[in-house]
C-alpha cells in the first residue's frame, strides 16, 4: 500500500438553476507518510464589494474576461494553505489522482504550476480561468492524469476541461 496520496477535494458551490446539475470547486491535497494534509487551490480574488454569484455577474464576467476586461471576480489568485479543517469534512468528496511511496517531487510540481498560473494575472471568469482550471493545469504539468469533471461527470467542476495542456 502507498504511503502518500495526492486528492481532489470537491467542493459544492451549487446547482445550476433550472436543473439538478450540481457544480464544484478543486482544492488539491497532498497526504504525506505521516498522515500530515496540506493543500492549494486556485481562486478569484477582488478587492470589489459586489456581490458575486448573480447570474448576471456570472454572464458579464464571462463576456467581459472573453474579450480581456477586468470582472466583478478579479483575478485567479493562489491560496496555498486552504483551511483544511472545514474542507475535508465528510460533505465535500475526496477523489484520490496519485498514489506512491514519495511523492514530494509531484507535490512540488503543482505549487510551482499553480504559482505560475497565479503569477499571470489571469482575469478570472466562472467558466474560463478558474479555480478548477488552475487545479487541472498544476495535476498535469506533475503527470498526473486528473479526474473526469465535464458535466456529465459524478462531480462537475466548471472549466477543469479547459487546460492548455489536456
Amino acid at each position: 500500500m502507498a504511503d502518500q496520496t495526492i486528492s481532489v477535494v470537491f467542493e459544492l458551490l451549487g446547482t445550476i438553476p433550472d436543473t439538478n446539475i450540481e457544480f464544484y470547486h478543486e482544492t488539491l491535497v497532498y497526504k504525506d507518510a505521516n498522515g500530515n494534509t496540506i493543500g492549494v487551490a486556485s481562486m478569484a480574488w477582488s478587492n470589489t464589494n459586489v456581490p458575486k454569484g448573480t447570474a448576471e455577474n456570472f454572464i458579464s464576467s464571462e463576456v467581459e474576461g472573453n474579450n480581456g476586461l477586468p470582472t466583478v471576480f478579479g483575478t485567479l489568485v493562489v491560496n496555498a494553505n486552504p483551511d483544511l479543517s472545514q474542507l475535508l469534512a465528510p460533505a465535500n468528496p475526496v477523489v484520490p489522482v496519485y498514489s506512491g511511496a514519495d511523492l514530494t517531487s509531484q507535490w512540488n510540481t503543482i505549487l510551482a504550476t499553480e504559482n505560475a498560473i497565479a503569477s499571470q494575472n489571469l482575469t478570472y471568469t466562472p467558466m474560463g480561468y478558474n479555480s478548477n482550471y488552475g487545479a487541472t493545469t498544476a495535476l498535469i504539468a506533475a503527470g498526473i492524469s486528473p479526474p473526469t469533471t465535464d458535466i456529465d461527470s459524478l462531480y462537475f467542476a466548471p472549466s477543469s476541461y479547459n487546460s492548455p495542456v489536456n
